[in-house]
């Protein structure tokens, strides 16, 4: 299975866990209060789980990029590789198994 794809499965479950939480709390009766409480809650849940998948989508171009740099590369070149406008980046789908295609 692609790597990107196992990362981001894994965060989607690390949020869907933080919900099941959530609702186990909020199994009482709703008040106003505790609806705009899960609201907010919600709202940071949501904002965690999309700062995760960010993360974990930089990590792999990072790894694909690094991995299709010549040998004895830093990790500022790297880093200047996945800036450059000029520079193509691997795919984050590239497979375990696969060498990333080498940057023009």
């Amino acid at each position: 299975m692609n790597p990107l794809v196992v990362d981001l499965l894994g965060s989607l479950l690390r949020w869907a866990l933080n919900g099941v939480g959530v609702w186990l709390v909020s199994k009482g009766a709703w008040t106003e209060g505790q609806a705009a409480a899960f609201a907010a809650g919600g709202s940071m849940a949501l904002l965690s789980l999309g700062w995760s998948l960010w993360k974990s989508y930089g990590k792999r171009l990072k790894l694909v990029t690094a991995l299709a740099l010549p040998t004895g590369a830093t990790e500022l070149d790297v880093e200047h590789a996945i800036k450059s406008p000029l520079i193509q980046t691997p795919s984050t789908a590239t497979q375990k198994d696969e060498v990333p295609r080498a940057i023009e």
